[in-house]
Formats: structure tokens, C-alpha cells, sequence
């Protein structure tokens, strides 16, 4: 969903197999800046915000639940 249709020349769900591949997992790609997220071909600055806009939402959530 936060990959959209991907972009020019690269398809969503070759951008979402090089993150993994990169990254290994979800909780690897946890805490990876936006910076290190723009590396990958097809993650601007929008998409890589998204993703770690997610990320801290996710986050906060967690953190939320354990003090329950």
C-alpha cells in the first residue's frame, strides 16, 4: 500500500523485494532513516518518509501496549 504502484521503471513489488533483500526482514528494516531507505532504486523522499512514518506509528503503538 505505501509503495503505491511503484514508480517509473520499477514495479511495486520489485521495490518491496529489494527492501527485503536488503533488509532481511521488517523488524531489520525497523529504524533505517530515510536517507538509508533512498539508496534503494525507486524510494524517493516521499515513499521513504511514508515508510518510516510507519514505522514510528508502529512503534508508538508497541510501546503503548506494554505500559497497559
Amino acid at each position: 500500500m505505501i509503495l503505491g504502484s511503484g514508480s517509473s521503471g520499477r514495479s511495486a513489488e520489485e521495490i518491496a523485494g529489494e527492501i527485503i533483500s536488503k533488509y532481511y526482514s521488517l523488524p531489520g528494516l525497523m529504524g533505517k532513516t530515510i536517507g538509508e531507505l533512498m539508496t534503494i532504486k525507486g524510494l524517493k523522499e516521499v515513499k521513504a518518509t511514508q515508510i518510516t512514518a510507519v514505522f514510528e506509528v508502529a512503534r508508538r503503538i508497541i510501546k503503548a501496549l506494554e505500559r497497559e
